[in-house]
């Protein structure tokens, strides 16, 4: 609190000093009572001046706004001189915010200043005066000199320089006055920005960092009081609290060092913060430090979390094998990190590298595409960047990269100075994507282009046709008995043939044609640009399907052993895109088709005129899936008899009743459907058929064998001998009267396999036939390896027999080895009756054709048997007509 007593007896002090001085200055003034009239005079001034400071403070008025005035009553003072004694003072003009003038009268002052009257000076009997005023405060009294009883006065020179001293005493306690009131200003200025800061505000004391002063925020921070925050020393509220480990700090502060350090601060309710902490010494002769906390926290979890991310990233990058790079594209400098350079195997890496030092890393195939990019990049074209390319690695070898960046930092015309990315390895996933490429577009075994992709050349050779107006052709080449070996020698020796067969007809070739495989024995070859001439194309794709037919029917010398195969070819030619692609390849497809029909190893060519028979034969095809659909198929019987004419068993013979066409021969389709693979069905169906007629003849007295051919797919099916289970117990055939005839060509093909399904069926108790047999590539000798119980003899031996020894002597033969062996013989094709007695002399036991019945539908033979009893046919010297209806 300020002491106005004490205060005032300063400026007393001051002022009898001054009045000291001012007696020294008139040393020529000698009377003792005028000296000591004038050092009261002063004192007054002294008195009022203070009393005016505390009311012009008061009534808010300011310093800058006083107005000096030299009152002179009954005498004239030089108010221009006296202005100039004045800081800046000119007279009776305003000069920052001071004025002076003369010969006024003055109100009385406010109570307690002077006494009333009718004037100021006349009140205190003062000659002459010299006041202040502040509006709206009132006029204060400041120097007088006293007025004698009666006559005019003037200013003398002694009173001119107490004047002066007056003067100099006010100009002096004006500026100390100014200063106070500034230091006040700039205290209430401190102390709103104390307390208006956001931040905590402490100050301390340096020698025991006890507090001085806190802002609110400090307290808001600490969770406390001010008098609880001061109650402990700096030190006390920093984790760790140790003042070893913080009076480096603090020393520095004090040394006149700013210190910036991150902390954390337990607060009154044991709240762990982290705070950063600014420490500056305040500039005064005390030894204060001012420290403004700021609560981080936020930012230090914030940077944690960051942190973790990065740390995360940095994982991630790492086990991903993600290289960074910066690229300067100013100064094309690139820095890449450690990353990046292990990807490429390490090694010495010029950091940073030029651009050129980068680029001789990228392939030369690739650098081009790389430097576009670049340059689109640079010149604001290209936003993102992605592209693959290869880099050579530390060991030499060259890697695949998958580059991902943008360009940043752009300059005023949109231009990026930098581009940042990344970069991986993607050497295995190329890897990968070529396999996928040749898997989708090669055969894996052979190498060649699949149908895939010659399907794509195909299209693409025609539109150069059609561009140049040239001639192209296609080749459709099949290996003839391929299928044999294959299933004789395995698959291994099948497609080592396959193998040999593609690097023979690859030399043919010219590097712009095309050889591929479509699947199993098929190759497809395609001849572009052969000529413009149409005469001479078809020439020239001759001369190329010779070259083939003669290369693939040369021995083939292979670790399973030698083959000679052969090949047939359909040859189509094309001219442009007037018909498409698969046209031509089922036209390459249909003279191939000739060409096997021809006898195989040979070359057809497409004619127009198959496009019927084409046409005829996938109708047919579409009509006989219909037809076991809508159950068209129908089942014939043919007799087979024994020696003395009795009927020992009946053929089950398949016909097709087509609405329309009328009965189709069994020729006609069963190729169809063994290639179409309707055979499995149908076969099924006949075996389903067969079991429930003989089901009926057994059930009617009539005890016979049932035979049924069985097509080799439908054998080879892996539930066949299911299939055949199933029919005997629907049925409840006896198994034994079941006859299944298979094709010696089956066994052949397959003797292992084939035996060991054979051994299944009579496991069941069905008996088995060979059928046609003398026809395959049989011998005598391996019957008796074969679980068989019949022989049928191929009707091309009975119909020459009577004229052809050769026939007749295999007949002997045949005979002879079954009745060794116990095996009924059937001779089939019997149309004659020289014929039966040749072969009734030669002890075959039983027969079957035309000689004894035509196939008739099921139903009519088993009414016909019914009807007959047990009776056998008439005599087969005499065979009627009634019995060749059977």
């Amino acid at each position: 609190m300020r002491d106005p007593a004490r205060e005032l007896d300063f400026y007393r002090h001051q002022c009898d000093e001054l009045g000291g001085r001012v007696l020294r200055l008139q040393g020529e003034v000698t009377q003792a009572r005028r000296d000591a009239h004038r050092s009261r005079s002063l004192a007054l001034i002294v008195q009022q001046l203070y009393g005016y400071a505390h009311d012009s403070e008061a009534s808010g008025g300011t310093l800058e706004e006083v107005l000096l005035m030299a009152i002179v009553d009954r005498l004239q003072v030089d108010a221009a001189g006296l202005a100039r004694r004045l800081p800046g003072g000119q007279a009776c003009e305003v000069v920052h915010g001071i004025g002076l003038s003369a010969g006024l009268r003055l109100p009385a002052p406010p109570a307690g200043a002077a006494a009333g009257g009718e004037g100021l000076l006349g009140a205190v009997g003062l000659a002459a005066g010299l006041c202040v005023s502040a509006p709206p405060s009132p006029w204060v009294l400041l120097l007088g000199d006293r007025l004698p009883r009666g006559g005019a006065h003037r200013l003398e020179a002694a009173d001119q320089a107490i004047v002066e001293a007056a003067l100099k005493v006010y100009v002096g306690l004006v500026a100390s006055m100014e200063a106070q009131r500034t230091l006040r200003a700039s205290e209430a200025n401190y102390r709103m920005l104390f307390e208006g800061a956001l931040d905590a505000i402490l100050v301390l004391k340096g020698d025991d960092l006890t507090l001085i002063d806190a802002n609110q925020p400090a307290l808001e921070l600490f969770s406390c009081t001010l008098e609880e925050l001061g109650a402990r020393p700096a030190n006390a509220w920093l984790v760790p609290a140790d003042p070893a480990v913080w009076r480096p700090v603090w020393r520095a502060a004090l040394a006149g060092r700013s210190r910036r350090v991150e902390a954390r601060v337990r607060t009154a309710t044991g709240r762990l913060l982290w705070t950063e902490i600014h420490l500056k010494r305040v500039a005064s002769s005390h030894r204060h430090l001012l420290a403004v906390v700021r609560d981080i926290s936020d930012r230090k979890r914030a940077d944690d979390a960051l942190k973790r991310i990065q740390e995360r990233l940095d994982l991630a990058l790492e086990g991903a094998e993600i290289g960074l790079y910066d690229f300067n594209l100013l100064s094309g400098e690139v820095v890449v990190d450690e990353r990046y350079q292990r990807m490429l195997g390490g090694g010495d890496w010029p950091m940073p590298m030029t651009k050129d030092q980068w680029l001789e890393r990228i392939h030369p195939e690739d650098r081009q595409t790389v430097m576009r990019i670049g340059d689109e990049t640079r010149s604001g074209r290209r936003l993102k960047i992605e592209m693959e390319y290869r880099m050579r690695h530390q060991s030499g070898d060259w890697i695949w990269v998958l580059d991902r960046g943008k360009g940043f930092d752009w300059d005023a015309n949109g231009h990026p100075r930098r581009a940042a990315g990344t970069c991986v390895d993607i050497t295995e996933r190329k890897i990968n994507e070529a396999s996928i490429h040749r898997l989708a577009f090669f055969d894996p075994l052979t190498d060649l282009p699949n149908r895939r992709l010659f399907l794509d050349r195909l299209a693409n050779a025609q539109a150069s046709a059609q561009r140049g107006g040239y001639h192209g052709a296609v080749l459709f080449v099949d290996l003839d008995h391929f299928k044999h070996i294959n299933d004789a020698r395995g698959h291994e020796a099948g497609d080592h043939l396959l193998q040999e067969a593609a690097a023979r007809l690859l030399p043919l070739l010219r590097a712009e044609d095309t050889v591929s495989r479509f699947g199993g024995d098929e190759f497809v070859i395609l001849l572009v640009n052969l000529t413009r001439s149409g005469a001479e194309a078809p020439q020239f794709a001759h001369m190329v399907a010779e070259k083939v037919r003669q290369a693939l029917s040369e021995p083939f010398r292979l670790p399973e052993g030698e083959f000679v195969i052969g090949a047939s070819i359909g040859v189509t030619l094309f001219t442009g895109t007037a018909i498409s692609v698969h046209d031509i390849l089922r036209e390459a497809d249909t003279a191939l088709y000739r060409a096997k029909a021809s006898g195989r190893n040979c070359v057809r060519y497409f004619e127009p005129s198959m496009h019927a028979a084409v046409a005829a034969r996938f109708d047919l095809e579409v009509e006989l899936r219909h037809a076991v659909d809508r159950q068209h198929l129908r089942v014939f019987l043919q007799p087979q008899v024994d020696s003395l004419g009795y009927i020992v068993g009946a053929e089950a013979l398949l016909r097709w009743d087509h609405p329309s066409r009328g009965l189709i021969s069994p020729a006609a389709f069963i190729p169809l459907a063994e290639e179409t693979g309707l055979i499995v069905a149908i076969g099924q169906w006949v075996m389903q058929e067969a079991c429930r007629l003989l089901a009926r003849l057994v059930a009617a007295g009539r005890v016979m064998r049932m035979s049924v051919n069985v097509s080799p797919r439908q054998f080879q099916q892996a539930d066949f001998v299911d299939g055949v289970r199933n029919a005997l117990a629907a049925t409840g055939v006896e198994p034994s009267l079941l006859v299944l005839e298979i094709t010696e060509g089956l066994i052949i093909d397959d003797t292992q396999g084939t035996v060991v399904k054979m051994k299944e069926l009579k496991s069941l108790g069905v008996q088995i036939s060979i059928d046609d047999f003398g026809t395959g590539y049989s011998s005598l000798s391996y019957l008796k390896r074969l679980p068989i119980d019949e022989l049928k003899i191929d009707r091309s031996f009975v119909r020459d027999a009577l004229r052809d020894s050769n026939d007749a002597a295999l007949i002997e033969a045949m005979l002879a080895v079954s009745r060794h062996l116990g095996l009924i013989v059937v001779a089939e094709g019997v149309e004659t009756l020289g014929q039966h007695k040749f072969l009734k002399a030669r002890g075959c036991n039983c027969y079957q054709g035309y000689f004894y019945g035509m196939p008739v539908p099921a139903e009519e033979f088993i009414d016909e048997m019914l009807r007959r009893g047990g009776l056998p046919i008439a005599d087969c010297a005499r065979v009627t007509e009634s019995s060749s209806r059977l």
